[in-house]
């Protein structure tokens, strides 16, 4: 049947941590820009862990508006096992991933829309301005331009946000790996993609819930995870280092056989020493990233435990 023929149905994933205050906001915002869209909508809900009345006030929710979905997890599995979660129990044509700060503005989601019923089966929004700190955005750009150097494939500055063809989501459950970078996957499984041009909104409350410890272990799983240029540098600080090494020696030989000069030793000894260590440790460092991956793929563990889920037995609406 012809996709412009029919209504569409679609799936927003949200995931939830400690959101009580913002999930009437983010919801009221979101049912008011979809209700004029012209699909059939379903809105699951991912609570990962919430340590606050985020659980409680999504359920009176569901009870109010048959189209939410919850998935109330055993723990908190972190962002990207939650929006796995979401993206497992979505059944829609095409499914959203969002965040419920309102960092990820509704609006964008007609644009997604539009743009997939032109032919695309990934529409994402590329960042353009974040209403954050001077210092978060000089890392943001930091980390997404050192992403691009070093990545296998060509990941642009975009977050979770986008809209994914039901037939790319297939692919994704698919896809069993621990560390998970979503942003990267969705490059990775190829298909027709296009970026939009989005500006990213305020949070609610202006307090962000993911730490910078955070922050720097998602980097790290998209740098680990899709580039191998790390552990190559090895290699390389290997070959520099011996040449250097080399040629000292070489200068060493020469000044000891033909020249009266005195080679002091302690000074220059002691720096290159502290020099190969540190980075003999570096190289290390890049190792034990890649064997934790290793390990943590062995283990065999899911990316989630559900603790109950409500909705899925309902006709959608």
């Amino acid at each position: 049947m012809d996709k412009k023929a029919r209504t569409d149905f679609l799936s927003i994933v949200v995931p939830v941590y400690n959101e009580q205050n913002g999930i009437p906001i983010f919801y009221q915002a979101l049912d008011s820009t979809i209700k004029d869209a012209g699909v059939r909508l379903e809105i699951i809900f991912i609570n990962d862990g919430s340590t606050d009345n985020s659980w409680e006030i999504l359920k009176e929710l569901h009870a109010k508006d048959a189209r939410v979905k919850l998935v109330n997890l055993s723990r908190n599995f972190g962002h990207q096992n939650a929006l796995t979660a979401g993206i497992e129990c979505a059944q829609g044509d095409a499914v959203v991933l969002m965040d419920i700060d309102m960092e990820d503005m509704p609006a964008t989601i007609l644009e997604f829309l539009s743009k997939w019923r032109e032919g695309y089966e990934i529409v994402y929004a590329v960042r353009d301005r974040r209403q954050v700190t001077f210092v978060m955005k000089i890392l943001f750009k930091l980390f997404h331009w050192l992403n691009a150097l070093i990545s296998e494939f060509q990941i642009e500055a975009a977050g979770i946000f986008c809209l994914m063809d039901h037939k790319v989501i297939e692919q994704f459950k698919k896809l069993p790996e621990r560390d998970r970078y979503i942003p990267g996957l969705r490059v990775w499984v190829g298909y027709k993609q296009i970026g939009i041009k989005s500006d990213r909104g305020r949070r609610y409350d202006g307090q962000s819930r993911v730490g910078v410890i955070r922050m720097i272990k998602l980097a790290a799983d998209s740098i680990f995870s899709f580039s191998t240029l790390p552990l190559r540098f090895a290699i390389l600080f290997g070959l520099f280092f011996s040449f250097m090494s080399f040629c000292l020696v070489a200068v060493l030989i020469w000044i000891k056989l033909f020249t009266p000069l005195a080679i002091p030793g302690w000074t220059s000894i002691l720096s290159a020493v502290m020099l190969i260590g540190g980075i003999q440790l570096i190289c290390m460092g890049f190792q034990g990233e890649y064997l934790i991956r290793v390990f943590n793929e062995v283990k065999n563990r899911p990316n989630y435990i559900v603790r109950e889920a409500l909705g899925f037995d309902k006709k959608d609406q």
